[in-house]
């Protein structure tokens, strides 16, 4: 793969991630437990129905912070440019595959498809 190709993927995903934050940060931590919810009811996998509905939505905002948290870190460690993209790159796969199960079938294959690209990314790095 082409070095600046793969150069401005990975500033896409990081480019995400920080999107993804900053979203988290102005709705989901004001609306967290109808998001979750909403989470809940559609998502293909039943056990993580049971586990949204369960732990994460009566608690939205510990959640919420931690999502906001992870975000940041997988973002800021890919735009670093530094020795920290393969981190990133693979933190952010783990986070896709988990996202794989707590969303509905067309999120689960979106999803997968993202973590296989973070994957690729951090194995020609």
């Amino acid at each position: 793969m082409n070095a600046s190709f793969r150069n401005i993927l990975e500033i896409g995903f990081g480019i995400l991630y920080m999107i993804g934050a900053g979203f988290s940060f102005a709705y989901i931590l004001k609306h967290g437990e109808e998001f979750y919810s909403g989470f809940a009811e559609s998502t293909w996998f039943s056990p993580a129905k049971w586990f949204i509905t369960k732990f994460v939505t009566p608690n939205p905002r510990m959640f919420t912070t931690t999502l906001i948290l992870f975000q940041l870190f997988v973002g800021i460690a890919i735009l670093s440019q530094g020795p920290y993209v393969k981190i990133g790159l693979l933190a952010g796969t783990a986070f896709c595959m988990y996202a794989v199960f707590v969303t509905n079938v067309p999120g689960a294959i979106a999803n997968l498809v993202l973590a296989v690209l973070q994957f690729y990314l951090a194995s020609v790095r």
